[in-house]
């Protein structure tokens, strides 16, 4: 988690050459935890998701979920803070848990 910070902005891609094999793995399964996420939530809400659908689809076991993201929630901040296909963000800060249950909040995730 620490390193997904530390190269959060700080053009990781025109450096990914120098990155280590161990970092660059890191940033691949973060990123396909995240795509995972996205992908089902085109289906369903964040609520229907469990964990273990989020990790089987990822292609990881459930406990690595856990060590890039504390929970569900944790993650869709994560998407919701991501930029879309236009550039800009698709949420303006943290979503409430209550927001998570509405079907406006899902539809910004999926394009």
């Amino acid at each position: 988690m620490a390193l997904a910070s530390t190269l959060k902005g700080s053009g990781v891609s025109s450096r990914r050459s120098t990155l280590s094999r161990r970092d660059r793995r890191k940033l691949e399964t973060r990123q396909a935890l995240l795509d995972a996420t996205h992908t089902l939530l085109a289906s369903r809400n964040l609520d229907a998701l469990s964990v273990d659908e989020i990790a089987m689809r990822a292609d990881v076991a459930k406990g690595t979920f856990y060590n890039y993201f504390a929970d569900k929630d944790a993650l869709a901040r994560e998407l919701a803070a991501r930029p879309g296909p236009d550039g800009r963000l698709k949420s303006r800060g943290p979503t409430p848990r209550s927001r998570t249950r509405s079907p406006e909040w899902r539809e910004r995730f999926v394009a």
